[in-house]
């Protein structure tokens, strides 16, 4: 489940590799389940402390919502306030253009990578 960093999310793209942009790009996909930070953190890429550091501002945006408790872990998911549903929008207008760009795009060679 895990995103790739060799294939950075549509907000990584635009905003570039920042903690906020991945934690987002995660959430953005994976919308229709619920995570603890640890779980983000892991999925993201991220350090579970650039998680904890970022999460007020997205509590606070409105981005992020509690879900339930699960044990002594709290379960987050993406938020369905306006701002959140905007960021959604944007994620999904960036991957389309994105996939545009590609269709449209001459088939390039893969090189496969050599071992040093």
């Amino acid at each position: 489940m895990r995103i790739s960093h060799k294939n950075p999310g549509p907000l990584q793209r635009v905003f570039g590799d920042t903690g906020v942009a991945r934690i987002l790009d995660f959430l953005t996909v994976y919308r229709e389940f619920d995570y603890s930070m640890a779980d983000v953190a892991r999925n993201s890429g991220l350090g579970k402390m650039t998680v904890a550091r970022a999460w007020p501002t997205l509590q606070r945006y409105g981005l992020v919502r509690e879900t339930r408790r699960e044990g002594k872990a709290r379960m987050y998911k993406m938020n369905e306030t306006k701002v959140a549903k905007l960021v959604e929008q944007l994620a999904l207008q960036v991957a389309s253009v994105d996939a545009d760009l590609l269709a449209k795009s001459e088939p390039q060679e893969i090189k496969p990578i050599r071992a040093r």
